[in-house]
Formats: C-alpha cells, structure tokens, sequence
C-alpha cells in the first residue's frame, strides 16, 4: 500500500499573503516548499532585492503584489527579467 503523502497541503497550495514585518528574505526561502504557489501578496513586508530574487525561483508563480516594501527598482527589473511571464503588481502604499 502507498504511503500517505506528507506533503499534501504544500503540493497544493495556490496562494499566500503576508503582513508588514512577519516576512523578510530568510522567510522567501521557505516559499519554495510551495512549488505549486500561483498568486503572492507581499505588504509591507522586509522583502529586499535578494528576497525577489529567491521569489524569482517559484516555478508556478503567475501574479506577484507588492506593496512597501524594501525592494529597489534595479532589484525589481531584475526579477521582471528573469520571469517575464510574471504580472508584477505594484499597490499603492
């Protein structure tokens, strides 16, 4: 008999949000657990150019929303070129 998976919940996740200051770059890398994650809300979260580009590595991730954070524009064209196919929303602070 197959065993039950254990990764279940992580293999099905669709979406994710974090608040203002619980998520920082240490915190993107455990997003890559969730190969399957499609839509991420980052608001006001610690998130820096490096985290965006830990972000860059979600294999499924089709619309990213980002709001305050502490990215810079230089970090941003960079994630923008390695997933074009990314919907890069930028909210309103």
């Amino acid at each position: 008999p197959d065993e039950p998976n254990e990764v279940t919940n992580v293999v099905l996740a669709k979406a994710w949000r974090a608040r203002p200051a619980e998520f920082d770059d240490a915190d993107a890398a455990l997003l890559l657990a969730f190969p399957k994650l499609r839509f991420l809300k980052l608001e006001g979260t610690q998130i820096t150019d490096a985290g965006l580009m830990t972000l860059a590595s979600l294999p499924a991730l089709e619309k990213l929303t980002l709001k305050g954070d502490r990215f810079t524009d230089e970090g941003l064209s960079r994630f923008k070129s390695l997933r074009p196919t990314v919907k890069v929303v930028l909210a309103s602070p």
